[in-house]
């Protein structure tokens, strides 16, 4: 007998197979990878499917022994394979950053995808890492003396540093006595595990680097240099750099060293543009430069042909492409004519500190362009605590364009009085995550706020949370309907241009017609002292939103009222860093 197969059975049999439709919106885990600073973790967690777009991710953490743990922000989900026609380097990735920590410490990381479509593998994932410790890892000593040849009587004592090196080890920290002693190349390297190779001041004050005329830079570390430390040390003027780092260079690290008068034995020739207190160059990573005074006291009198950015010399300038992360700029006070007292290359991709990078604590004033300008494909970028005073540049901080993110730009003082500029500058078809998060902007003399402007219908992905923003212009200027603000407060010319392509000019409206800022303020903020803080009489007292890490109880910044008070500052907590006193010789225009 001939059996007959239904020719419907036999059409579904013959039908390419094809992944259902489930399988693709249900999402599959990837690697969970941790990197940390002194007071940071960045996360980068891969993921495959999730076609629909609907995976969400919540994070905790605590410090190894610890038994409660915490919660972090909430992280970014990034489905995009190409940004703006460039391949997406953190294509199908979920990314955070968690701030505030502690340095030395061992913390426990735990991450949840959930997606109503299913998750496959392994779920949480989770990891351990260490901050990096605040203290470079030394072992034995030796001594150098250019003026004494037996040290004070320490030994092994050296006459000169290159000699010091010579003879060092990973492990070794070179103590070098007070004196002048000219400018050095270092070219070795400790390492991991031994530890680094420190050249150590023994006084600032009176341990010099001689500069001069004819010197290009004090400091110039070889492309083969790595796990060094270079450490108080005074560095007269050259007639270029002040530090020169090579390409690849890595683990090199920066602390206390007093920047004189960069470029102060130079000219001024527009041919300087790339000069700096810290030029970074291709390929480095891992580069800590921590607690140091950089002056341009010359630079205040020279001007090269072009407009602010066509200026010369930056206070610390990563000018090559390639830049790996790792970038650690801390402590620094920063003070003169520079272009930009913090400083990339370009606007494009190519540029920035790129991964798991640090910019705060510093204090940043009388530069010519931009304060700070980060500009490019950065991921777990931080931005952080700095004061800010632009009183002659364009911007308290650039981030056009910002690429992919997430930036987190967070607990900043800027005061923009200089040009007509911004507090925030992220032009340039940015598309790149950004959270700004306890600010405080003054923007003043035509300044706005934070500002889009140069997008079409802004970035859609920048956001905006508990800042105090001031401006005799726009506060929010140009910012997609995708972006989001809740929990600020505004004192402005204009309020809100062209959000999604509307303008609002209240809290009120813009409440109405986004469904934004159900916990916003309008209003004067009355500050009361040049440093912009607020008491209890101010509008933003316990006004704002909690967040998570950022002002939660738990967190480096627990708010002390009945909720978090709006701005950079708690009342009550913390003081800010109080602007540099301008260097003997400066000229404030």
């Amino acid at each position: 007998m001939r059996c007959r197969v239904p020719v419907i059975i036999l059409a579904l049999l013959l039908l390419p197979t094809a992944t259902p439709a489930w399988a693709q919106n249900g999402l599959t885990t990837g690697a969970l990878n941790l990197k940390s600073t002194f007071d940071n973790i960045g996360i980068r967690a891969a993921f495959t499917g999730d076609a629909n777009a609907n995976a969400t991710a919540t994070v905790q953490f605590r410090k190894v022994g610890d038994v409660t743990f915490k919660n972090a922000f909430t992280p970014v989900i990034d489905h995009r394979a190409t940004i703006n026609g460039t391949a997406n380097p953190g294509a199908n990735e979920g990314r955070l950053s968690i701030v505030g920590l502690t340095p030395g410490t061992m913390y426990e990381v735990v991450w949840t995808w959930s997606d109503p479509d299913g998750v496959t593998g392994t779920n949480p994932r989770s990891g351990t890492i260490s901050t990096l410790s605040s203290t470079a890892l030394t072992i034995s000593e030796s001594w150098v003396s250019i003026t004494d040849g037996t040290c004070g009587g320490h030994a092994p004592c050296f006459s000169t540093i290159p000699a010091a090196i010579t003879a060092a080890v990973a492990g070794t920290k070179i103590r070098v006595m007070p004196g002048s002693y000219p400018p050095l190349t270092i070219s070795k390297s400790g390492s991991a595990g031994a530890g680094y190779i420190a050249i150590v001041g023994e006084n600032r004050d009176t341990t010099f680097i001689t500069g001069g005329s004819s010197v290009t830079s004090n400091i110039t570390m070889a492309a083969s240099a790595s796990y060094v430390q270079v450490k108080n040390f005074r560095l007269k003027p050259t007639a270029h750099n002040s530090v020169v780092v090579g390409a690849n260079a890595h683990h090199l690290w920066f602390e206390n060293l007093y920047h004189e008068d960069v470029h102060g034995a130079g000219t001024c020739t527009s041919g300087d543009y790339d000069d700096a207190g810290f030029f970074f160059s291709d390929g480095t990573h891992e580069i800590f430069v921590i607690n140091n005074t950089i002056l341009g006291t010359w630079l205040l009198t020279c001007t090269v042909p072009g407009t602010d950015w066509d200026q010369i010399v930056n206070g610390i300038d990563m000018y090559g492409t390639s830049a790996i992360g790792g970038f650690v700029i801390k402590g620094n006070t920063i003070n003169g004519g520079f272009r930009d007292c913090i400083g990339d290359g370009g606007e494009t991709w190519g540029d920035g500190f790129r991964d798991n990078s640090d910019i705060i604590n510093n204090t940043v004033t009388n530069c010519k362009d931009d304060g700070i300008q980060m500009e490019g494909e950065d991921m777990n970028l931080r931005i952080g605590g700095n004061n800010v005073d632009a009183n002659r540049g364009n911007s308290t901080m650039a981030m056009a364009a910002h690429l992919v993110g997430p930036v987190y730009v967070y607990r900043n003082v800027f005061y923009q009085h200089g040009n007509p500029g911004y507090c925030g500058k992220m032009y340039e078809n940015t598309q790149g995550y950004g959270f700004f998060i306890h600010n405080t902007c003054h923007a003043i003399n035509g300044s706005d706020g934070f500002s889009g402007g140069g997008n079409a219908n802004g970035n859609p992905f920048d956001n905006f949370y508990n800042n105090i923003i001031v401006s005799n212009n726009i506060c929010l200027d140009t910012f997609a309907s995708t972006s989001k603000a809740n929990g600020n407060l505004y004192q402005c010319g204009a309020y809100f241009q062209s959000w999604g392509g509307s303008s609002y000019g209240s809290v009120a409206a813009f409440r109405t017609g986004t469904g934004n800022e159900v916990n916003g303020k309008q209003g004067n903020p009355l500050f009361i002292d040049v440093q912009k803080h607020i008491d209890a009489t101010s509008p933003a007292f316990n006004a704002g939103i909690i967040i998570p890490n950022f002002n939660s109880l738990d967190s480096a910044w627990p708010y002390a009222g009945v909720a978090p008070d709006i701005g950079a500052f708690e009342v009550g907590g913390a003081l800010p860093p109080i602007p540099p006193t301008a260097p003997i010789g400066l000229i404030l225009q």
